[in-house]
């Protein structure tokens, strides 16, 4: 679907409400389902790092991030 899977782990982030990356939040929810469809999301996937999502979209896409990009400046929201 176009998630971006950071190297931050869960632990890193345990104390976030969500991030905001070029200019768009990204909400920090257990379950796709928290949100509804098309909305942006950030969630801990199954290997415990963080990734950032749309929902039933393409978080790459919207936020123009390609394949082998090394750096995107997240804003933590606590």
């Amino acid at each position: 679907f176009g998630n971006l899977v950071t190297n931050l782990r869960a632990e890193d982030v345990k104390d976030a409400r969500g991030f905001y990356v070029k200019g768009r939040e990204f909400p920090l929810v257990k379950a796709y389902a928290e949100v509804k469809l098309g909305e942006t999301l950030s969630i801990i996937g199954s290997f415990r790092t963080l990734e950032l999502s749309v929902r039933n979209g393409s978080a790459a896409e919207i936020l123009n991030i390609k394949r082998g990009d090394i750096e995107i400046e997240l804003e933590v929201i606590r």
